[in-house]
């Protein structure tokens, strides 16, 4: 969806997009690594132990120290101050920073700070992949956790209250919208962020790394690019020479590429396989014992292939080959990668 130049209405805020705004994923390339049986044992309860999954948070948030480190990842010449500020702002200016004691979302600024550094459910992962150099990579998929859907939600009642209920089609414009694109900012910030702190404290707790020193790559699908005017909804951006990552499933992994710049793909790529049966289906329709041996097939440890993780299975996600195929007009595949861990919530 391309925005109109004058950015003055947004149809749909923030539904649109979903809830999971700014939702991507981020591949780290670790070098060479080594690892057996214990070690992944030792990475898995690391993983388990740091980075909350599911509807869980942290005890508490992220140190101003932590945050500046991980800041220096994205931007070195980014301030942490001005970053807080703004997440305060947001926090004030969408009610949840628990001024408001009439407010349902009493405590929620606190609650934003202390999902930093959490992963999600879903389709959300921590995946360890081997490249066909041998290099192992680090990759994340997580989002803005329940501050896209904080934001999401004081934006569509603001349309309803401004225009009514139009069954789907309501719209903000001039201030309204100006404020949703600056939430959509931040949230999107946010999203970034979210993924550095987790890479961040896998980086340096685990494998005794820097993550502003190594290779990165990332992909976000679920966002406004502000410099193009896209809404990507299910895409990433692909211009060209931008370097891409695209996942498959927990069993066949990703790819990292480039982008071709592609107008007649609106210069995107599809952000990942897509599904080809609901959660649902793949719950009544996938033995637990077919989702196990896929699994050990691939030559993935996971100690997450469990029924309540079905719905994630390989075979949920359409064809890999297919979709390398036809992504050929719009990104040059430079390497596969294949996972060798894998995490999910349960």
């Amino acid at each position: 969806m391309v925005i109109s130049r004058v950015i003055l209405r947004i149809c749909k805020p923030s539904i649109s997009l979903e809830n999971d705004i700014g939702c991507g994923v981020l591949a780290i390339n670790l070098g060479e690594q080594v690892f057996k049986t214990r070690k992944f044992k030792q990475f898995d309860e690391f993983v388990h132990q740091m980075v909350p999954s599911g509807f869980n948070v942290n005890q508490i948030g992220p140190s101003e120290e932590e945050m500046k480190q991980v800041l220096k990842s994205i931007d070195e010449n980014a301030k942490l101050k001005s970053l807080l500020k703004n997440f305060k702002q947001m926090a004030t200016d969408i009610g949840i920073d628990g001024k408001n004691n009439k407010n349902k979302n009493q405590g929620k600024n606190d609650f934003m700070m202390r999902s930093l550094g959490t992963l999600g459910g879903g389709n959300h992962f921590i995946e360890l992949d081997l490249d066909d150099q041998g290099k192992t990579w680090l990759v994340i998929h997580t989002g803005s956790r329940n501050l896209g859907l904080q934001v999401a939600k004081f934006h569509q009642a603001k349309a309803v209250k401004a225009v009514g209920d139009m069954g789907g089609r309501e719209y903000l414009e001039g201030e309204n919208a100006k404020l949703y694109y600056r939430h959509m900012k931040i949230a999107q910030y946010y999203a970034k962020f979210q993924r550095r702190i987790i890479a961040h404290r896998i980086l340096e707790g685990f494998f005794g790394l820097s993550l502003a020193e190594q290779e990165i790559v990332e992909s976000v699908h679920n966002y406004i690019n502000f410099e193009d005017r896209i809404i990507r909804k299910g895409a990433i951006s692909a211009r060209e020479g931008e370097r891409v990552v695209i996942p498959f499933n927990m069993a066949a992994g990703l790819i990292i590429g480039t982008g071709k710049g592609n107008p007649d793909w609106n210069n995107s790529a599809p952000h990942g396989a897509g599904r080809v049966m609901s959660r649902n289906q793949a719950r009544k329709r996938i033995p637990l014992e077919k989702f196990q041996k896929a699994m050990k097939e691939a030559g993935v440890w996971s100690s997450c292939v469990v029924k309540s993780v079905i719905d994630e299975a390989p075979q949920v996600y359409k064809n890999v080959n297919e979709i390398m195929r036809y992504i050929k007009p719009t990104v040059n595949i430079d390497l596969v990668l294949k996972p060798i861990y894998n995490f999910k919530a349960k």
